[in-house]
């Protein structure tokens, strides 16, 4: 699909990568109606239900050494891995590093080719993420995506850290990208690990995050934050609705989210039955004949001179009389005499 206007003119706006940064390496993912939604984790669900604090963090779980992906395109498998790891040393103190180099691999990714972070996920859950021993650990159950909705993203996102998870977000990089991270973007495409939130003194809410750069990025952060971690603002993330579709992210996590049921199903409430409410049904026939047979009186005309009449019936449902039927008639003439027979309906 084309891009339109507005969107080439974003293109042209982001400036080039610092050549002094790490690699990068975020294959877009678009869309996909079947990713379940992060109000579907219970943990968040509850957070996003109650006031939040300004500022929470998983900082004390995280221990050296950081991850490090070096000159390969490789920061989904990084991220992951790395908030693997965090899950670890949240649940049991241990801080396992995992073969994210073989992931990214196993995600189709190459040299500096970039993976689908859905892609990577996916392996985490299904297979297990990779171990340096050969083994593999799954430590990812399932996981959720985040609502991409300016100012919606960064409450979902303040929600999973108050809940105890980390956030794995894709965006374009600040120029600078460090712990004071600017807000003018770059072309860089990254993704790292979201491990806290934080408000200054101006209000201004920043997004804490872990990287895979190393330990030595970086560089300008305060004393007693370790090295890896950085910050941008949450309005560096969201700018230009979005970064114009570039930013998102996912909630990986230990527990098993499953579909919710529909909770508003939308029944017929007025049905239309068919049947006709009043109906007319056809009159009952007549009753039959009487077991001794009919009764006939007919009156002939001036001009009969006959010594029989001939009588023509039917019953009332304009059906013949039943042969076998006895029939008795009586004629009376104009000059009052009057006769009597007999006979069967043949």
């Amino acid at each position: 699909m084309p891009l339109t206007p507005e969107q080439l003119a974003f293109e042209r706006s982001l400036l080039p990568a610092p050549l002094h940064w790490g690699n990068t390496g975020v294959l877009k993912p678009h869309y996909d109606s079947r990713d379940y939604p992060a109000i579907w984790h219970p943990g968040i669900a509850e957070a996003l239900s109650q006031p939040m604090a300004p500022d929470a963090d998983l900082l004390h779980y995280v221990k050296e050494p950081r991850y490090n992906q070096g000159a390969e395109g490789s920061c989904t498998a990084n991220a992951t891995s790395g908030s693997a790891t965090l899950d670890h040393s949240q649940a049991d103190g241990s801080w396992p590093l995992y073969a994210a180099h073989q992931l990214y691999a196993e995600a189709g990714g190459s040299g500096n080719s970039g993976a689908d972070p859905r892609v990577v996920l996916s392996i985490a859950v299904e297979r297990g993420l990779p171990k340096p021993d050969g083994t593999r650990e799954k430590v990812i159950k399932s996981y959720v995506a985040l609502d991409r909705t300016p100012g919606v993203f960064r409450q979902e996102v303040k929600a999973a850290i108050i809940a105890g998870e980390s956030v794995l977000i894709y965006s374009l990089l600040p120029i600078p990208f460090s712990w004071n991270s600017g807000t003018t973007l770059s072309s860089g495409y990254h993704e790292y690990v979201g491990i806290g939130y934080q408000t200054d003194a101006q209000g201004r809410e920043w997004l804490v995050l872990m990287n895979s750069w190393g330990d030595g990025w970086p560089g300008d952060q305060p004393a007693g934050i370790p090295g890896g971690i950085g910050r941008i603002l949450f309005d560096a993330l969201e700018q230009s609705n979005g970064q114009n579709g570039y930013l998102g992210g996912f909630v990986p996590t230990s527990l098993l989210i499953t579909p919710q049921p529909n909770p508003n199903p939308n029944p017929n409430p007025n049905p239309n039955p068919n049947p006709n409410p009043n109906p007319h049904p056809p009159p009952p026939p007549p009753p039959p004949p009487p077991p001794g047979g009919l009764s006939v009186t007919v009156s002939a005309p001036p001009v009969y001179r006959r010594r029989y009449a001939l009588v023509s019936m039917h019953l009332a449902n304009g059906q013949a009389v039943p042969a076998g039927t006895t029939v008795k008639a009586s004629v009376t003439t104009p000059d009052g005499q009057t006769g009597e027979g007999s006979g069967t309906v043949s």
